[in-house]
């Protein structure tokens, strides 16, 4: 968790600079919610990442985290929830993934995996909008040698780990978990370090 610790000064003054730049940006914030969370300040992180939710409801962020739209934060805001047993920010999560999956950008990544979360996709579905076949182990192959196909299966697994969360299912959840702490690293994705993190404890 050093590392982690270390990147939290760094990101708390990158943050504003780059914001200062492109006003109605995101910053870093969505790397210091996580870093937050990993070294276990949970009320910090999701006071963070739920303001990057209300940000993006209300336009006051302007450059959404990916092309369907702002789905990133709203994912990891309903981890963090359901993890943390913050119920009025699951239902924000939830409400506000909802929103994003009846819209035509949820076509794009990680739009599928915002209709998984809420219901409106199997997860089959969601491997193939995010991979291109329905079953873990061709989508294993492929991402052992495709990175964007990799950080995509990252996504699919941490989802389907959360869900099983959501459902009482913590044997399942785990499985999950390090069905995508054992991928190889994506380098970029938020979910791989939480479900790292997620294993180890």
């Amino acid at each position: 968790m050093e590392q982690y610790s270390e990147a939290i000064p760094v990101l708390e003054r990158l943050s504003p600079l780059q914001k200062a730049r492109l006003p109605g940006g995101l910053g870093s914030d969505i790397q210091l919610s996580v870093c937050q969370w990993l070294v276990g300040n949970p009320d910090h992180a999701i006071d963070i990442m739920r303001s990057l939710v209300i940000g993006t409801q209300d336009k006051s962020i302007k450059y959404a985290s990916d092309l369907a739209g702002g789905v990133t934060q709203g994912l990891l805001l309903r981890y963090m929830a359901i993890t943390g047993r913050f119920d009025e920010q699951y239902q924000l999560a939830v409400a506000y993934l909802t929103r994003l999956a009846q819209a035509q950008k949820a076509d794009n990544w990680s739009g599928p995996a915002a209709r998984f979360a809420v219901g409106m996709a199997t997860a089959g579905e969601m491997l193939s909008a995010g991979i291109g076949v329905s079953d873990i182990e061709p989508a294993r192959k492929i991402a052992s040698h495709d990175l964007l196909k990799r950080r995509r299966l990252t996504n699919i697994a941490f989802n389907i780990a959360v869900n099983q969360r959501v459902e009482g299912n913590e044997p399942g959840c785990r499985t999950w978990m390090m069905e995508c702490a054992g991928l190889q690293n994506p380098l970029i994705e938020y979910e791989w370090h939480l479900a790292k993190a997620e294993v180890a404890g």
